[in-house]
């Protein structure tokens, strides 16, 4: 006869209650699941909470993709399995550090899809090999979740792993971090000249409270070996390292570098080619660009999954608009930037000589363009692509009568950002959804913008408080 929920929660809460509270707060109560395979395993609340989220957020990917049609065949020689990692109070780099010394998965073996380094981070999907399935099943059989960490939905399926794996697919993000600290102008020097080599921002320049060294992030219209050949050639060129110079024009002058790079995107790089020796030296380096210290973080990474990651195909890139601004060294009027204060707004055309090209957010694309669905939903039906969480602290200054703000796939914040639940038809306003050519959800990146076109009169300012609530402080979290 099983136990109830409440019953063992009951039973639980005078033996837990106090150690949990001094472990971590998101172990406020513990819970029995009972798994498909009938093992009984102890579930932290905030936990259980990650898993549904997960859940959800599996079911839209693979909703879109399956309306979209971009579900791409896998590669019958290295296919992937993914699962969901489960975390509280835990970064993701030490959460998959423990699950390898738990598995015997070497650490280099995991794929990660969002940022590595997040506290804030929910429900991540994670990729290995399919030739570790089973280690993944036996763990997460025998897992109780009290350590704060644990997988689930481990799976191998054509339409769960497409979105994960970044040997499939034409388009490349590149994540890059500033963390040898330099100076603000230094770090655009940087990358403005990453932009001309094609490299298009859709998230500019930042810094956040959680991960001050943290930088922004830019997509290629590229293969894999275009993006990561253009990537050497920028170290080479910027570097302050002769040792890696010289590493790098012995990996571009080589017999076949390209062959080289089509070998280690597989996930087998040979010891004795020049790319990598060029990785070692680059893991060793002293320092001189953003990028060589991000990837000094990542020695024990791919260097493929470190620099370049494919565009989740959930998502269309807006290729066109990523052209153009790769073409342009300037902000032009309609495009949206983020200000000195940390704000989104639209370029007029008396504006554009006062914001630099670094702050440009890439353009957008309308939802009509990318889909069968209309850019203007019907009142009472919710967009399948998102949850509907608005990050209200990122409003686009409107001009006057309307205003717009960034939607979110589920709750996730970094930083300062304060949101709450909005219905698809506010009152007195009409919403129209854009997308924004992204690849995940972890903020500061934003997945549509809604435009709130304001009744005769309304204010733009209250129509701001209505969405947070009215009563909230700057920088808390509702």
């Amino acid at each position: 006869m099983g136990v109830s929920v409440e019953s063992f929660t009951n039973e639980l809460q005078g033996t837990i209650g106090d150690w949990a509270d001094d472990i971590h707060p998101p172990f406020d109560y513990v819970v029995q699941e009972i798994d498909s395979q009938q093992h009984h395993r102890l579930v932290p609340s905030a936990i259980r909470k990650n898993m549904a989220m997960s859940r959800r957020k599996k079911a839209a990917l693979k909703d879109v993709d399956q309306k979209l049609g971009l579900l791409p065949a896998v590669d019958g020689e290295a296919p992937f399995v993914s699962f969901t990692l489960c975390k509280a109070g835990l970064s993701t780099v030490a959460a998959i550090a423990k699950i390898s010394n738990a598995t015997g998965i070497p650490i280099q073996e995991f794929i990660f899809t969002d940022k590595t380094e997040s506290y804030a981070l929910t429900g991540q999907r994670v990729c290995v090999r399919s030739d570790y399935l089973s280690n993944l099943r036996e763990f997460e059989a025998q897992q109780d979740f009290l350590g704060g960490f644990g997988v689930t939905e481990c799976s191998y399926l054509p339409e769960d792993t497409t979105p994960y794996s970044p040997h499939l697919g034409s388009s490349y993000r590149l994540r890059y971090r500033n963390v040898d600290h330099l100076n603000d102008k230094a770090a655009e020097q940087a990358l403005a000249g990453l932009a001309k080599r094609g490299f298009v921002n859709y998230y500019p320049p930042q810094r956040f409270p959680m991960n001050s060294h943290l930088v922004g992030e830019a997509i290629l219209k590229n293969d894999f070996i275009g993006a990561t050949r253009l990537l050497i050639e920028w170290f080479r060129d910027t570097t302050t390292s002769e040792t890696l110079k010289e590493a790098a024009d012995e990996y571009l002058f080589s017999a076949d570098p390209d062959a080289a790079i089509s070998v280690m995107n597989r996930g087998n790089v040979q010891p004795r080619s020049s790319l990598y020796r060029f990785m070692e030296t680059l893991k060793s380096s002293s320092g001189g660009s953003p990028l060589e210290g991000a990837l000094r973080t990542y020695q024990d990474g791919r260097f493929w999954n470190i620099c370049v990651n494919q565009a989740n195909p959930s998502w269309k890139w807006n290729i066109s608009a990523a052209e153009r601004v790769a073409r342009s060294e300037r902000v032009e009027a309609g495009d949206v930037v983020l200000d000195d204060e940390g704000r989104l707004r639209r370029v007029t055309a008396d504006l554009v000589d006062e914001f630099p090209f670094t702050s440009l957010m890439l353009p957008r694309a309308s939802l009509s363009a990318e889909g069968p669905s209309s850019a203007v939903r019907p009142a009472g039906e919710r967009d399948h692509r998102f949850i509907g969480e608005v990050w209200a602290d990122r409003l686009v200054e409107g001009d006057g009568d309307s205003v717009e703000a960034y939607v979110a796939t589920d709750t996730r914040f970094r930083g300062n950002v304060r949101y709450r639940p909005i219905v698809v038809a506010p009152r007195d306003a009409r919403l129209h959804f854009e997308l924004v050519p992204t690849s995940d959800v972890a903020p500061p990146k934003r997945n549509a913008i809604i435009t709130f076109t304001l009744p005769p009169g309304a204010s733009g300012m209250a129509f701001h408080k209505e969405l947070t609530g009215g009563t909230m402080s700057v920088g808390k979290e509702r």
